[in-house]
């Protein structure tokens, strides 16, 4: 299972960006209240606000922090989820009135 983050055109539901992650890493943003549902259907712009606030909470925090939250198979790792959410927000800034498509 992952997550499937899609950003699509406004005007012609074309994909502009599409990446996929492991659902393995959750605890780790969990522990910040955040769920990537709630950006379903809204634009890269609303979304880039939160998206950053996580971002800097990961980095500030670092990587031992969520060393609890990291699956014991190693499939998807505190790296990999913030290299994830980096992917996003560079997309976001290059497309900031695309849809947010969310598929958990």
């Amino acid at each position: 299972m992952g997550y499937d983050i899609r950003l699509k055109c406004k005007h012609c539901n074309s994909s502009l960006f599409e990446s996929n992650h492991t659902s393995n890493t959750y605890r780790m943003w969990q522990k910040h209240g955040f769920d990537f549902e709630d950006w379903h259907n809204k634009s890269a712009t609303q979304i880039m606000e939160p998206l950053q606030k996580v971002l800097d909470l990961f980095i500030s925090n670092g990587k031992d922090y969520y060393s609890e939250c990291c699956p014991g198979n190693e499939w998807g790792t505190y790296e990999s989820t913030v290299n994830w959410f980096l992917s996003i927000r560079d997309a976001c800034i290059v497309n900031l009135e695309a849809i947010v498509d969310v598929n958990a």
